[in-house]
């Protein structure tokens, strides 16, 4: 009686591991959720450019050239991320070598990505005139070029011999320092995410300043048109002179319109889909 007592209690306990929890299903949902979002949302991007021809400028390639590591983190990194989290009874060690690599790759991309627009964006304000001879194509995509190399030597640096190591145990979830050194890890989150965000920063933090001071100028230019206006509606002489003041005070609500714009929507430091996969990695 006792052992079939026992061996009941040992079934039951079996089947409660092998059973996913809650907090699995939960976060695969997640992981499935922020996946879909990064995937289709960086395609549009990616459409919208290719379609309309207006929209075919630097600024904007350098847009593309992030949707490009942001789609294969949704399409890549998180599914790999969600079999690690389904699939609990395997021995990870070789799956792991190839997950962290490329979430260190798509990761990283992503991150010089964003400084290569904080960069041009500040060019374009700081140094106006010489914008158009240094923000080219041609430029933007070999600072893109280049990111990608830098960022795959750097991913494959412990494949190579340098950074890695071999975990002791079985492995259930990948983590980076049962695979990688305190070395490699320390210049991972230096060169790749720490330098990286904190000059975004700065430059976030100089754009929004001359951007808010370009609209309190703008501001000032609107009241004005505004006093010309009403000293204008006085007087019915000069139809051409209120022609120009209503063309002046159009173009600044304009100029108006589109600081508000590129203030709100342009300005980007960190996308909340690498925050996540370092948090979880």
């Amino acid at each position: 009686m006792n052992n079939i007592e026992n061996l009941n209690a040992s079934n039951a306990k079996t089947s409660s591991q092998s059973s996913p929890s809650l907090e699995t299903y939960l976060t695969s949902a997640l992981f499935v959720v922020i996946a879909a979002i990064s995937v289709f949302g960086n395609i549009l991007i990616m459409i919208a450019i290719f379609i309309n021809r207006r929209l075919r400028t630097t600024s904007n390639y350098l847009l593309v050239a992030l949707a490009v590591p942001d789609f294969f983190q949704g399409a890549v990194s998180l599914p790999l991320r969600l079999v690690e989290v389904l699939d609990t009874k395997s021995d990870h060690a070789s799956f792991c070598l190839v997950a962290i690599p490329l979430s260190t790759l798509f990761g990283g991309t992503s991150n010089l990505h964003i400084l290569l627009i904080a960069t041009e964006r500040f060019i374009a304000i700081y140094w106006p005139f010489f914008y158009c001879n240094w923000v080219t194509t041609k430029n933007a995509l070999v600072g893109v070029g280049g990111t990608w190399v830098f960022m795959i030597i750097f991913s494959l640096l412990p494949s190579l011999g340098w950074g890695g190591k071999q975990p002791e145990t079985s492995v259930k979830f990948c983590r980076f320092p049962v695979f990688l050194t305190q070395e490699y890890i320390t210049s991972l989150y230096v060169f790749v995410h720490a330098f990286p965000i904190i000059t975004v920063i700065f430059l976030n933090v100089f754009i929004l300043r001359a951007s808010f001071d370009h609209a309190r100028r703008i501001c000032v230019q609107v009241a004005a048109s505004n006093a010309n206006s009403q000293v204008e509606q006085t007087s019915t002489f000069y139809p051409e002179q209120s022609e120009e003041v209503g063309r002046r005070k159009r173009e600044a609500s304009r100029q108006l319109c589109y600081i508000h714009c590129f203030t709100s929507g342009r300005l980007r430091s960190k996308t909340g889909l690498n925050l996540f996969l370092e948090v979880t990695y």
